[in-house]
């Protein structure tokens, strides 16, 4: 294979900034989910409009609320290990698999988005949070590729060094 250094650096510079988009797309979804628990009727009615099973709403919120820090948390360590990538340290690939893993979640989203008719989604919404999603995906699809990429051109360094 034939080396060439600006491809790396090209592609380094990608999954750089795939890497930060990852971070930046989970700190939004965070701050989305908190906005839709403040301000959705939807989900204000659910939780605190009948007093019965009160105690199964607040599991489920707990449950709702873990789950967001974990894709936070999945998505800081595949950004960061992005980064750390790019910027030409050895990492695993473990944090491709979890990109893998995090675009697959991403597009049932998606596809979730167009199957569910909920009446308290306005359909401004609905695409806004398609708009995203896709936006997120595409995202995940060059972090994959350019990781890819990156790590074959410096193994191709490697060699001739």
């Amino acid at each position: 294979m034939n080396y060439d250094k600006s491809e790396l650096r090209r592609n380094q510079m990608d999954l750089l900034i795939s890497g930060r988009a990852v971070i930046f797309f989970g700190a939004w979804s965070i701050i989305k989910c908190f906005f839709e628990m403040s301000y959705s009727d939807g989900f204000k009615e659910v939780l605190f409009g009948d007093n019965r099973y009160l105690l199964e709403k607040y599991l489920i919120l707990i449950f709702i609320i873990l789950l967001q820090a974990f894709d936070l948390f999945l998505r800081v360590y595949v950004g960061k290990k992005a980064i750390e990538t790019a910027q030409g340290h050895q990492t695993s690939n473990t944090y491709v698999y979890l990109a893998i893993l995090l675009l697959v979640v991403s597009l049932l989203s998606c596809y979730e988005c167009f199957r569910v008719n909920n009446i308290y989604i306005s359909s401004a919404d609905r695409i806004i949070t398609i708009v995203v999603e896709l936006t997120s995906s595409f995202n995940f699809c060059e972090l994959i590729y350019s990781s890819r990429k990156v790590k074959r051109l410096q193994s191709c360094h490697d060699e001739r060094e």
